[in-house]
């Protein structure tokens, strides 16, 4: 009954440094990220300076891989903006991918093909303001690409679809992008697609 005791308390710990470890991270990461996110956009940009607000709103993983998407929203002009960066992760740090680049919008959902190894994805993210998405149909132009996403119930998502190893970037487009709400109404495409 001794060891069943000394067992409990040595697991209760071993649990205890690892959910600790993992808020650590959470809010380690998201700054170094940020930071990187920050000297790019005033790199690019000249309406963005050090004083800009920033802040990263989600961070999603590709499946299986080593590559992340950072979503961001930052105030500039009097506009609010939702963007993304890339990055890789080494040894426990974020590493701004410059080769995918970073892009922004004011609008309410952006999709983009991105490349990650040899492999095409296509990518879409959004913020789901008043979670009104619930469904998402994507239909390139040939009907090469077609499928369907629900984006779930956070404020902010990213959708990734690894395409077949056949498809090439430019058969993706055009695209047609179609959202739909709870009682599968169509959303005006003014309030969903750039």
């Amino acid at each position: 009954m001794h060891k069943q005791g000394i067992v409990l308390v040595a697991m209760t710990i071993l649990l205890f440094l690892n959910l600790s470890s993992l808020a650590l991270a959470q809010t380690t990461y998201p700054k170094t990220i940020e930071k990187q996110i920050r000297e790019e956009l005033i790199r690019i940009d000249a309406n963005i300076n050090s004083s800009t607000e920033l802040e990263v709103v989600k961070l999603t993983r590709v499946p299986h891989r080593n590559y992340y998407t950072a979503l961001f929203k930052f105030r500039a002009d009097s506009l609010s903006y939702l963007g993304e960066a890339s990055f890789t992760k080494q040894s426990n740090t974020f590493k701004y991918d410059a080769t995918s680049g970073l892009g922004y919008a004011v609008n309410n959902l952006s999709e983009t093909p991105i490349t990650v190894g040899k492999e095409l994805y296509y990518m879409i993210y959004s913020e789901n303001i008043g979670k009104q998405i619930k469904t998402i149909h994507v239909t390139s132009f040939n009907k090469k690409l077609e499928y369907l996403i629900h984006p779930g119930k956070g404020k902010y998502f990213v959708h990734y679809k690894k395409l077949p190893s056949r498809m090439r970037e430019e058969d993706m487009y055009p695209v047609t992008v179609t959202c739909y709400d709870k009682d599968n109404k169509l959303i005006p495409s003014s309030k969903c697609v750039r």
